[in-house]
């Protein structure tokens, strides 16, 4: 890897805490899984001490290490953080990892993003757990519970710590498991520390970054000049936000199309006075070219885009100009934009699709929040209609069964633009006094404790769950014998019709 090593610094010698190396996108990035690994990091810098393996496509500081306990020291109001990148290109290797155990010898070792990128990992699980006896723990997500992801079960066999971000990924860790004769234990729901530990870790993210806009808030004047010269500027006073990336799966035709159907539906003095917010890049090759989708699909209403790279006080009031946050995602593990938009009092409306419906609190038969398991692993279908004011579900017309080599199976939830477009509308017509209500009932309840969807409840419930590993984690034998049995047929495989 060579490694550039900066002048040594001094650490305090009471400093006794854990050390966590995680492996993820680069914390000083953008992507939704580096804003996660920078809330946990900053959220838990005073309980643990951290070495990231940062990673990027093409990292533009490849093999050096960078110190940000500084920074991290500032931000989260401490003086002692220890916190540690490595940046690479890519999520490392075998010879990678072994030299940064050997360099920073961490006691866990935390993955965050796909599976299919920490295959090294999962191939080398003996030799961490019993030669170098670090146990290992994975914050995962599944984007459909259903069909379970069989093929995962080696992974999962792999980690002493599943973290699931949403329900239905839970379930379906646990179902996985369970199928292959693996032990694991709930422990929200059990004592028993058997096998790999399973927890629910919904995204959470910050109130420090994302808030309502008032007159008590810091940055109140500055907020009201921006949206001022935005609507005199686009002459709008209805705003449709999509925050997401320009790729296949978040459908960002369809939103174009949606938001063409639901002006049409307008008186035209009306329609002009909407628009849609596309933050987003204009042209992607994972997507498609939204000029040209603009100008043949929408050329008479307003699409407005914004490529840029801007700060979080920015983003903070894009949300709170938007009247509503637009996924139409045929498929999305947890939806971090919509999360966003709940912490700044903005309305959601979304396919009931992964773990979007999470946040849409639909309700079971007693009006508590509903829960997923083996038998029912989905609500697309609408079983459970009561959810939270803030949110307004599109129902998927169809499932389309997708699937690639490294993942054979998995649903695309296929929602239609015209209902899109109607329920687009039914928000409209709310008036905004209405909408900023529902939209402030939102964000009461990802602030509450029933959620855990906010930083501090996140990075809380997170410690809790590397806490009790620490606790309960023996190294397994180095050696153990295996009866072969025949392959176990599949009998369920969790699919609702």
């Amino acid at each position: 890897m060579n490694i550039q090593l900066p002048k040594l610094r001094k650490i305090s010698a009471k400093n006794n805490r854990k050390k966590i190396l995680l492996l993820s996108d680069d914390l000083k990035f953008h992507s939704g899984i580096a804003t996660v690994s920078r809330e946990l990091i900053i959220g838990t810098a005073s309980k643990y001490d951290w070495v990231q393996l940062a990673a990027a496509m093409k990292h533009p500081d490849h093999a050096k290490r960078v110190d940000l306990s500084d920074g991290v020291n500032k931000e989260a109001g401490i003086e002692d953080s220890y916190v540690i990148q490595y940046c690479h290109t890519g999520y490392g290797n075998p010879d990678v990892l072994r030299e940064l155990i050997q360099l920073e010898s961490p006691d866990l070792i935390l993955m965050i993003t796909d599976p299919r990128f920490f295959g090294f990992v999962f191939q080398m699980e003996h030799e961490i757990r019993t030669h170098y006896k670090i146990p290992i723990a994975y914050l995962n997500i599944w984007d459909q519970c259903a069909p379970f992801p069989y093929w995962n079960s080696s992974f999962y066999a792999a980690c002493d710590l599943l973290m699931a971000i949403n329900k239905g990924t839970k379930v379906a860790n646990q179902e996985v498991l369970r199928h292959f004769g693996y032990k694991c234990s709930d422990i929200d729901k059990t004592d028993l520390r058997e096998g790999t530990l399973l927890s629910y870790v919904p995204h959470g993210s910050t109130q420090k970054y994302y808030y309502k806009q008032t007159p008590n808030s810091p940055d109140w004047a500055e907020y009201q000049r921006f949206k001022t010269e935005f609507q005199k500027t686009h002459d709008v006073d209805f705003v449709v936000l999509f925050n997401n990336r320009n790729i296949r799966r978040k459908q960002p035709g369809d939103v174009i199309l949606a938001f063409k159907r639901f002006c049409d539906k307008l008186p035209k003095e009306k329609a002009k006075r909407c628009a849609l917010f596309m933050k987003t890049s204009v042209m992607d090759e994972n997507g498609t070219d939204l000029i040209s989708v603009k100008k043949a699909i929408c050329p008479n209403y307003k699409v407005i885009f914004n490529d840029e790279l801007v700060g979080v006080n920015i983003l903070n009031w894009f949300y709170n100009l938007a009247d509503v946050v637009f996924y139409m995602s045929s498929a999305e593990g947890f939806g971090l934009a919509a999360n966003e938009g709940l912490m700044c009092g903005t309305m959601l409306l979304a396919p009931v699709t992964g773990g979007l419906q999470d946040q849409m609190r639909f309700e079971d038969e007693n009006g508590g929040w509903l829960e997923f398991s083996k038998d029912f692993t989905s609500n697309h279908r609408g079983k459970y209609q009561n959810h939270g004011e803030w949110a307004v579900p599109i129902w998927p017309k169809a499932r389309q069964l997708q699937g690639s080599i490294p993942t054979p199976y998995i649903f695309d939830d296929v929602s239609d633009a015209e209902d899109a477009a109607n329920q687009l509308l039914k928000i409209y017509e709310l008036g905004k006094d209405e909408r900023d209500r529902r939209g402030l009932e939102g964000q009461k309840w990802v602030l509450g404790t029933e959620s855990g969807m906010n930083a501090q409840a996140m990075t809380d419930k997170f410690a809790k769950c590397v806490d009790e590993l620490f606790k309960t984690w023996h190294p397994p034998t180095k050696y153990e014998l295996i009866k072969t049995e025949p392959f176990k047929q599949i009998e369920d495989n969790g699919i609702q019709w």
